[in-house]
């Protein structure tokens, strides 16, 4: 006794292949937007110790829910001991957002070349 035709078990089969591929292609498109928490451009730099001045959701960070985009006013110790304010444009983990909040000290690391790139180096997922 048959419960199923051919024809809805080809359909079946047709609706679970491409729910299959919908889910990884949407795995890969998400590593591709969202891969990196930290939208700076990479580059070798001087680690360092900043104090964050002031919090910001936006920016030009790629944001999502889970990690909103943020702009964080930074008090950058350079090596010689000399102060400067810079700016990071990242996201953050929502559930790190108290961690960041106006003076609290985070790991950054900024260009000698260039210190105004600065970028965070705390972990955020």
């Amino acid at each position: 006794m048959k419960f199923v035709s051919e024809e809805t078990t080809l359909i079946i089969s047709i609706i679970a292949a491409l729910s299959f591929l919908g889910i990884i292609a949407s795995f890969l498109l998400r590593k591709v937007l969202f891969g990196g928490r930290n939208q700076q451009t990479h580059f070798d730099g001087i680690k360092a110790s900043a104090m964050i001045e002031e919090i910001k959701l936006g920016g030009r960070a790629v944001y999502n829910e889970f990690h909103p985009a943020v702009k964080l006013q930074v008090l950058v110790e350079n090596e010689k001991g000399e102060p400067y304010s810079a700016q990071i444009e990242t996201t953050i983990a929502i559930t790190h957002i108290p961690k960041f909040q106006p003076g609290a000290k985070i790991d950054i690391v900024y260009d000698p070349a260039d210190p105004s790139k600065v970028k965070l180096l705390s972990p955020t997922e």
